[in-house]
Parts: C-alpha cells; structure tokens; sequence
C-alpha cells in the first residue's frame, strides 16, 4: 500500500472503532488501550507538528489507527479553542 492509502485506511480504522485517546500529565504525551493485545498501552506523542506511537502498526509502517485518533482529537480541541490547525509533519 501507498502511504495515502496507509493514511485512508488509518483514519477510517480509527472513526470506526472509536479509538480513544488520553492525555497524560506530561505536555504532549498521551495514551491508548490496545485491542489487539489487552493489558498493553500504548504511549503516543505529539510535539512540534510530528505525531508517533509507540505500537507496531506505527514502528512498520510510520502510519496507525491510534495517531489518526489523536489528530483527530488534536484537531477538535483546537476547533473548541478557535485556534487555526496547522498542517502535520510525518516522521521519517
């Protein structure tokens, strides 16, 4: 797959199973429960526009459900608070 199908897929993944992202009391850290293997969570980080997971869909394919989730989540706190969403960078 292409990345932008990565991507498609990614974010479709993550509106349909709801992911569901939580802050932790460090500044642009957050965490998610894994499905695919209950008991483990995964740390997600978001930092001067570049987003990343700590799960292994993430470490393959610099793509996953859960970083979706989080710029998902990302994007409507900035829409609550008016600000204007800038455009994310990838890690490569």
């Amino acid at each position: 797959m292409h990345p932008a199908e990565l991507a498609a897929r990614a974010i479709q993944r993550a509106k349909d199973e709801h992911i569901h992202i939580r802050a932790t009391d460090r500044v642009g850290v957050y965490t998610t429960c894994s499905r695919s293997e209950p008991g483990t969570r995964h740390t997600l980080v978001a930092r001067d526009g570049v987003t990343a997971c700590s799960c292994r869909g993430y470490e393959y394919r610099q793509s996953c459900k859960h970083v979706e989730g989080l710029r998902a989540r990302l994007a409507r706190e900035a829409k609550r608070a008016g600000l204007l969403v800038i455009a994310h960078k990838e890690v490569s």
